[in-house]
């Protein structure tokens, strides 16, 4: 008789298990299918930004979105036709573990993650094209007249220096807030890598390219000075008819400033190795 009862007892407790196991399966199909769902959506609407030529800023709620996505399907687990088959430490554990899995899986490079690349990408355009627009308007602006060359250069430094550091940390904050809160310090921290810093680096060479570009316009017009002096040496007169270098680049040449190019892509090296090192302390404390 008490091994009846032993065996009956034992029975109890393997029934709701088997049962949780059953719910928790049937659960996850659904779960995945709602969710994948859901990562579409997000998708469309990253899509529906990038494809309108009159926008100007990628989704900034992206991160919040991402993070709903993923709070949505932890709630799940939490349900009371969930928690009412458990009946010990074991099957809270098995709701536990299959609720990370399910969590990894939407967080991974399947689903969100790869919404998070497509994001930051997204990011460093914007980004690199607003640096680029600031070089332009640099480039736009009329000849100083009787202004001296230093004080010019110094002011362009400046601008180019401001609209850098502006548009690094503009980046920086942006890609931040993307990665959904339960990646950076919830369930999933550790287990699903949501990295900016490699975009980041991609956006200040990008920086660095356009600046270097500035410098090949003027070795263009040094080359077209040094030929106009050998010309002014061998004929004066025609010299004398001469009002400067030729029209396509005069423009764009005029504000080109060797020094300050190299020192700003200094500085833009050392910005991204500061970065870098900045969030490696984070992850890893002294």
């Amino acid at each position: 008789e008490d091994m009846t009862k032993s065996s009956d007892l034992n029975n109890r407790h393997s029934t709701p298990t088997d049962a949780l196991k059953r719910k928790l399966v049937t659960m996850s199909e659904e779960l995945m299918f709602n969710s994948e769902e859901s990562i579409l959506w997000l998708e469309s609407k990253q899509d529906e930004i990038l494809l309108d030529p009159d926008t100007k800023m990628p989704i900034l709620e992206f991160g919040a979105d991402a993070e709903r996505i993923l709070q949505e399907a932890s709630q799940c687990f939490d349900r009371d036709d969930i928690r009412d088959l458990a009946v010990g430490k074991v099957d809270t554990d098995l709701i536990e573990v299959t609720r990370k899995q399910i969590l990894v899986r939407l967080a991974g490079t399947s689903g969100i993650l790869r919404l998070f690349h497509i994001q930051l990408q997204s990011l460093r355009e914007y980004y690199g094209q607003q640096y680029e627009a600031v070089l332009e308007q640099l480039d736009d602006e009329p000849d100083g007249d009787g202004r001296d060359e230093k004080e010019q250069r110094e002011k362009e430094n400046d601008s180019m220096m401001e609209a850098a550091e502006r548009f690094t940390e503009g980046f920086r904050t942006a890609a931040q807030i993307a990665i959904p809160l339960m990646c950076s310090e919830g369930r999933l921290e550790g287990l699903v890598t949501y990295a900016y810093m490699p975009t980041l680096e991609g956006l200040i060479r990008d920086m660095m390219h356009a600046t270097s570009s500035r410098q090949s316009i003027d070795d263009v017009w040094d080359e077209v000075n040094f030929s106009e002096d050998a010309e002014s040496d061998t004929d004066v007169g025609l010299a004398k008819g001469k009002k400067g270098p030729a029209k396509w680049y005069e423009k764009l040449a005029a504000r080109v400033f060797v020094f300050g190019v190299n020192y700003l892509q200094g500085w833009l090296a050392l910005q991204g190795i500061r970065k870098a090192a900045a969030d490696r302390d984070k992850l890893m404390p002294k």
